[in-house]
């Protein structure tokens, strides 16, 4: 089976909100347009997330034995959106505790590296992203627009990176 590229996946979400910025233009005739835009956007840039936690918890499974990566497969395949720090951490220390510990150190470094002025900050960011989607997908509300959704997720992304990059 071909393994996913985090970095990839992700680079995909960064190309179709640039189209969206380049070819969907901010004016009064496609505000609603763009709203909706923006939910589908936040929909794609969560269910990433998504296919790259299952696919790093399927790589260190299958890494580790064939049984134990058939076991993750069979366990893990259908996250169905229960990738929020809350469940990333305990993924982690489902796996070990050392991966645990590596995940809450760099969680925390980037917190610190890329904290702005308002408050946000890597985590803040993807949980927001994760309650737009939801917001979105369960009950079509539009609370996003397409550049906060693009601010939002060059943050939020680096969770993802960090969940990866502990169980290198």
């Amino acid at each position: 089976m071909a393994r996913m590229d985090i970095s990839e996946e992700l680079s995909k979400v960064d190309l179709l909100a640039k189209e969206i910025v380049e070819k969907i233009p901010s004016v009064p005739g496609n505000l609603e347009f763009r709203a909706d835009l923006a939910g589908l956007l936040i929909v794609r840039m969560a269910s990433s997330y998504e296919n790259c936690v299952k696919e790093t918890i399927f790589n260190y499974s299958e890494k580790k034995h064939i049984s134990f990566g058939v076991f993750a497969r069979n366990n893990f395949d259908k996250l169905n959106s229960r990738i929020n720090m809350h469940d990333l951490n305990n993924y982690t220390k489902i796996c070990d505790t050392s991966i645990h510990q590596k995940f809450k150190n760099s969680v925390k470094n980037q917190k610190q590296k890329f904290l702005d002025f308002n408050g946000n900050n890597i985590e803040s960011s993807y949980e927001q992203i994760l309650n737009w989607r939801h917001s979105f997908a369960h009950a079509g509300r539009r609370e996003v627009t397409v550049e906060e959704a693009i601010f939002h997720h060059k943050y939020a992304k680096r969770v993802i990176f960090c969940f990866n990059s502990a169980f290198d």
